[in-house]
């Protein structure tokens, strides 16, 4: 369970998948532990080229262990036990991240064309993964067709149907801005709603009281007049696509 859980923070499919996000040697000596965890459920990465024992590495497993008993309450084991097991499974991480000839790669200052594509794709996909999840915690007390349309509109969608963006940082250093991309074929009501999902999730994730929860902010988006080029999302009912581009 482990290895499967590190595989899916990592969004990597198996044990020859590149490690797509390495932090950076400035990300790294710039993290401080007492202001919160060194990564998130949508973005966990490890320094593969320092020691288990860094403070980058310790903030690591003790999120992972965190997370790991979070997502598998029914495997009865403690929050020492599973930093200690990640501790081991670390360093069959660091042999294949040599394996695959990547030492190095958080000290380069470019991205190659086919990294950032890999990057935009995953963020499509915990995109997907967050807005699925804010249309789930709607309370039950709400309307049951609006809920489960809300929940079928992210579904038919898929990843695929989420907006790509595009990073002002794209193969630098730094803190990042993104910009979505629009997509002409989507209809307003549609892209409309996805906002609102947007805005539960930044609720839900500040709190109530609009207080940060610990760990890393999310990204955040904001939108410009440039045009998604991907192709849309074909066989969806006719009121996702904009009356527009249809004619």
């Amino acid at each position: 369970k482990i290895r499967t859980h590190c595989l899916l923070l990592m969004k990597r499919t198996d044990r020859d998948s590149p490690f797509d996000d390495v932090p950076t040697p400035e990300v790294i000596g710039a993290f401080n532990p007492r202001m919160g965890p060194c990564c998130t459920a949508d973005r966990f990465r490890v320094d593969l080229e320092g020691t288990s024992r860094s403070p980058w590495n310790k903030s690591a497993a003790e999120f992972f262990a965190t997370n790991f008993r979070e997502t598998y309450p029914e495997i009865k084991v403690t929050h020492q036990a599973v930093v200690k097991a990640w501790t081991k499974h670390f360093e069959t991480l660091k042999g294949q991240y040599i394996t695959l000839g990547q030492v190095g790669q958080g000290k380069k200052k470019n991205r190659l064309p086919k990294q950032i594509a890999n990057r935009r794709r995953q963020r499509r996909v915990e995109l997907y993964g967050r807005r699925l999840r804010a249309a789930q915690s709607l309370p039950d007390d709400i309307q049951d067709e609006f809920k489960n349309q809300s929940i079928k509109l992210v579904q038919w969608l898929g990843p695929s149907g989420m907006s790509s963006d595009e990073s002002d940082h794209e193969g630098l250093e730094g803190e990042p801005s993104y910009f979505a991309l629009q997509k002409l074929w989507r209809s307003f009501d549609v892209t409309n709603m996805l906002r609102v999902l947007d805005a539960l999730h930044l609720y839900k994730k500040f709190g109530k009281a609009w207080d940060a929860c610990p760990g890393a902010w999310p990204h955040m988006r904001s939108f410009r007049m440039r045009v998604s080029t991907s192709s849309p999302v074909e066989s969806l009912p006719q009121n996702f696509y904009s009356q527009k581009w249809l004619k």
